[in-house]
């Protein structure tokens, strides 16, 4: 099967020692994915939507970023704006908790 990854395109050239042979079948501005839903390359059961932010950039990473608005400022803060849940799931150790 095909995976489909989505990267910002400024950052292909950075990330092709990561992805190794890849082909781009589509390209389209970031604002068009605003409020499309997505699924978590690591866990298939988790779907979040797409949220703009001014501190994404394409100077590192992917060019899209994780938002948990219970872990920084900026999060906490597009979460505000979004109505997104910020319940704290990690307690003073570091560890996992339940709701």
């Amino acid at each position: 099967s095909k995976e489909l990854l989505l990267v910002g395109a400024e950052r292909l050239p950075a990330l092709k020692h990561l992805l190794g042979n890849f082909e781009v079948v589509n390209t389209f501005s970031g604002s068009s994915l605003v409020d499309g839903e997505y699924t978590s390359l690591f866990d298939s059961s988790c779907k979040s939507l797409f949220i703009p932010g001014d501190h994404v950039s394409s100077e590192e990473g992917t060019g899209l970023v994780h938002t948990a608005p219970a872990h920084g400022f900026e999060d906490y803060i597009i979460g505000l704006n979004h109505n997104l849940d910020s319940t704290c799931l990690v307690n003073d150790e570091g560890k996992y908790v339940t709701e």
